[in-house]
C-alpha cells in the first residue's frame, strides 16, 4: 500500500492507494503543501491505521488484534477517559475529493478507550465494523 501523508497543523493521511501511480498523482496535486510524503507498507485490504501521540502505525488484521489484546490487558491501568489510540479501518483506496484536505474523520474509525475495549471483549473485534 502507498500512503500519502500530509500536514496542516498536524499530520494526516491524505490518501491510500494500492498502486504507486495513483499515490504519485495525488502527491503531485498537493505538492504545494509545506509537507507531504509517501509511505510504503506491505499490507493488503483491509488493514488498520492507529493514530496516537507517537504518530501513525499500520497493521494487518492479525497484528491489530494482538495490539488490541495488549490494550485489553492494560485496561485496569487507565481511567475511563483514557484513549489508547484512534483506530481506522481501510478497506479500499482512499482518494479525497479535494487533494490535500483532511478527510480522516470520514474513514471508519473508533477511539479506543475502555468502553470500546469492553465491547471488543464481549462481542469480538469484528463487532466494531458491523454496519
Amino acid at each position: 500500500m502507498h500512503i500519502v501523508v500530509s500536514k496542516d497543523f498536524r499530520e494526516f493521511i491524505a490518501g491510500v492507494f494500492s498502486e504507486k501511480e495513483n499515490a504519485n498523482e495525488l502527491s503531485s496535486q498537493i505538492s504545494k503543501l509545506e509537507y507531504m510524503k509517501i509511505l510504503y507498507v506491505e499490507l493488503e485490504y483491509p488493514f488498520y491505521i492507529t493514530e496516537d501521540h507517537s504518530g501513525f502505525s499500520f497493521y494487518s488484521e492479525r497484528e491489530v488484534n494482538i495490539l488490541i489484546g495488549g490494550y485489553i490487558e492494560d485496561m485496569g491501568n487507565h481511567d475511563e477517559e483514557w484513549c489508547y489510540t484512534n483506530l481506522y479501518r481501510v478497506e479500499s483506496d482512499l482518494k479525497p475529493k479535494i487533494p490535500g484536505k483532511d478527510y480522516m474523520g470520514l474513514m471508519p474509525h473508533h477511539h479506543i478507550d475502555n468502553d470500546t475495549l469492553s465491547e471488543i471483549k464481549d462481542n469480538g473485534f469484528d463487532s466494531l465494523w458491523i454496519r
